[in-house]
């Protein structure tokens, strides 16, 4: 295979070169193509065109039914998951990741790989993040970590370790294939990736604690304001909504580990019913209004 590096891209000119390479045991190379990606690229494309499809694909969910269905067959059975603290088995993790991740499979963009990896880490208590052309674990080493700064050794003060300092190994490398033209450049999700390097290896806790801890810190686990914004709308139109219906669009707004039971959609009728009342139905929502409507503890509305 030839590698040459411009612009500080490696360059994959020879895909063909892993044609005849043997896969790895269990491992799929089934490339998902979406459909909206078959409706929008095409041969002979303007670079407006690619430019504008690269934008909507930015928004674009880039896991498939049958890509669902294969991570999903990689999910953590009940012998793998610890009754007693939620910890996922580490040889069992690393035995699924390398079956789903094998050395050259090909994804159809760099969006693809990530939302699979995201979706496959998340089931085993895992908090990924995409940084550039790999795939790391929240708790890796950071990028941009500086030198330790200058302490005054005549302040005496405790000092936290931080959650990173464990440096977790695990990591997927990805490399673009075929990345040629400069409107490429500029429109990547045009552009198919394959896997380069996958380190399976953990050193953090695989358990919803250390997971839920990383998603908190990394932004991921707050309320959608907009969403709880529109059931509000929602329930002001039709207050009778059934609960059953309602449960879904709740779970939703909500941070995904919060659990939404008939209970709790009862309660937050009930609550979005007293602030109607009080406000007249004109009252402007705001975040502290919709954490109290949200909130999964006996609290009145004030």
């Amino acid at each position: 295979m030839v590698l040459s590096d411009a612009d500080g891209d490696w360059i994959d000119n020879t895909m063909d070169d892993a044609i005849g390479l043997p896969d790895p045991p269990g491992s799929n190379d089934t490339l998902y193509i979406p459909d909206f990606v078959t409706e929008h690229v095409h041969d002979d494309m303007t670079e407006e065109e690619k430019l504008a499809a690269h934008a909507l694909f930015l928004k674009k969910d880039w896991l498939t039914p049958g890509l669902i269905a294969e991570i999903h067959g990689h999910f953590p059975q009940n012998e793998d998951i610890c009754a007693e603290t939620g910890q996922r088995s580490m040889e069992s993790f690393k035995e699924h990741c390398i079956k789903l991740f094998p050395l050259n499979r090909v994804f159809a963009s760099s969006s693809q790989i990530s939302q699979a990896a995201k979706e496959f880490c998340d089931a085993w208590g895992i908090s990924s993040t995409c940084l550039g052309k790999k795939i790391v674990c929240y708790y890796g080493k950071s990028p941009t970590r500086n030198q330790p700064q200058r302490v005054n050794l005549g302040v005496t003060r405790m000092r936290v370790p931080s959650l990173k300092s464990q440096e977790c190994p695990f990591e997927i490398r990805f490399n673009w294939i075929k990345l040629k033209t400069h409107v490429a450049r500029k429109a990547k999700l045009l552009l198919q990736v394959k896997v380069t390097f996958c380190n399976p290896n953990h050193t953090c806790k695989m358990d919803t604690h250390s997971h839920r801890t990383a998603l908190q810190k990394a932004g991921r686990l707050c309320l959608d304001f907009g969403k709880v914004k529109s059931l509000l709308f929602l329930l002001l139109e039709k207050p009778r909504l059934d609960t059953n219906t309602l449960r879904p669009y709740l779970a939703e707004a909500l941070p995904h580990y919060k659990g939404v039971t008939a209970q709790f959609a009862v309660n937050f009728r009930n609550r979005v019913f007293e602030y109607h009342t009080k406000s007249g139905g004109n009252s402007e929502l705001t975040m502290e209004d919709a954490a109290a409507l949200t909130s999964h503890k006996k609290r009145q509305m004030k």
